[in-house]
């Protein structure tokens, strides 16, 4: 009878991630060839869940050693998140992701050469230069999406947003658009999307972008999205394997309506460290997203590959903004755009234009980028402006 208890509990660590949070097998962490594998805990196989999971804090491995010599809520290594660290610097004890998602010399996940670079690195092509090459120091740069404020949107503790069911008190806040246990290696393979690495918060036992009808070339926006040019000026995001609009947009995740599970029209999100409301994103409206306002600019005042007469082209969020942090001033500004470096030190004009002039030659007006940018964030995002 002992015996058999013992398989039964053996059975519940082994199998949980299958029978909860989907195919744990072929997620990132979970896949035998480059999954998870701690330092200190080489008797299990790379992508076993006690590289993560310490049943009865009984691995003791070299570092770190388990929260307080107990287990966690999710027995995990490690404190789960720190709540207290409402802003950047943070340390690498304030999440349990960052153990990992490191920068090589102090992270504990044994894969030689481990790197996670920007979105303009990996889908850009943008070089190494301009990007970080690991998720904490993405979070330590100048601009960067606060994890206090995710945590508390996605908990329900500040804000109002839809019912994210799927998030307890004491959730990660990266877990707001991954899903660790499903979420897949799309670093690796950036043409193809079934390898995405991230879920809707309102949907998160199910990956994003995975599904033909989760990506920019859905009928939702049918020939309109035009993806930007990848480092050079020739072949078109996410992967520059080629300069055919319909074939790169079905390679790209609906990243619009990823982003507007939380930033749209109606959710109200605070933000600890800004110190005010997040201000609301009406992309059915917004002159870069589905309303016609590009057919009332001259096609010459904008730069290819958006030249196109009589067209509305809308933009994927990340064709401009990065999803963890980025070296330029604020607002998550990508490194290049559109096969351009953009250099937004400060709230300037000639800043901003840096990121304005990728897209608009600004013949028609030179000063607005920052009028319509810092002014109100509407005019980008919600209301057109011509």
């Amino acid at each position: 009878m002992v015996n058999i208890f013992v398989w039964l509990v053996i059975c519940v660590f082994l199998f949980a991630d299958n029978l909860y949070a989907g195919p744990y097998t072929s997620s990132a962490h979970g896949d035998s060839a480059y999954g998870v594998s701690r330092r200190g805990t080489s008797q299990y196989g790379r992508g076993h869940c006690a590289h993560c999971h310490e049943q009865h804090a009984s691995i003791d491995g070299d570092e770190p050693e388990p929260d307080g010599n107990a287990p966690s809520k999710w027995c995990l290594f490690s404190n789960n998140f720190e709540t207290l660290a409402t802003s950047s610097p943070y340390s690498k004890e304030d999440n349990v992701c960052f153990y990992c998602h490191y920068s090589t010399a102090g992270s504990i996940q044994s894969l030689p050469g481990f790197n996670n670079y920007s979105y303009s690195y990996t889908f850009g092509g943008a070089t190494s230069l301009t990007s970080p090459d690991n998720i904490f120091d993405a979070f330590y740069s100048p601009s960067y999406h606060n994890l206090k404020d995710i945590y508390d949107f996605i908990t329900g503790a500040r804000g109002s947003h839809i019912n994210f069911a799927n998030f307890p008190a004491d959730s990660n806040p990266c877990s707001g658009c991954h899903n660790v246990h499903i979420a897949r290696r799309n670093k690796a393979y950036p043409g193809n999307p079934s390898y995405t690495a991230i879920s809707r918060p309102s949907q998160h036992t199910s990956l994003w972008g995975d599904d033909p009808a989760e990506r920019m070339s859905s009928v939702t926006y049918g020939t309109n999205y035009q993806p930007p040019y990848y480092r050079g000026l020739t072949n078109l995001e996410p992967d520059g394997a080629s300069n055919d609009r319909a074939i790169q947009a079905a390679k790209t995740p609906d990243y619009v309506t990823f982003c507007t599970d939380c930033h749209n029209a109606t959710n109200t999100i605070e933000s600890t460290t800004l110190g005010r409301t997040v201000r609301k994103i009406d992309w059915a409206n917004s002159v870069h997203g589905m309303q016609d306002s590009w057919r009332r600019l001259d096609t010459d005042e904008r730069r290819p590959p958006y030249r196109a007469v009589n067209k509305n082209y809308v933009l994927a969020c990340t064709d401009c903004h990065e999803p963890h942090g980025s070296p330029n001033y604020g607002y998550l500004i990508r490194k290049t755009v559109n096969g351009g470096v953009t250099d937004v030190k400060a709230n300037t004009n000639s800043d901003w234009n840096t990121l304005c002039n990728k897209c608009h030659t600004h013949s028609h007006s030179m000063q607005s980028c920052i009028n319509c940018h810092y002014h109100g964030a509407e005019h980008m995002h919600g209301r057109p402006i011509f």
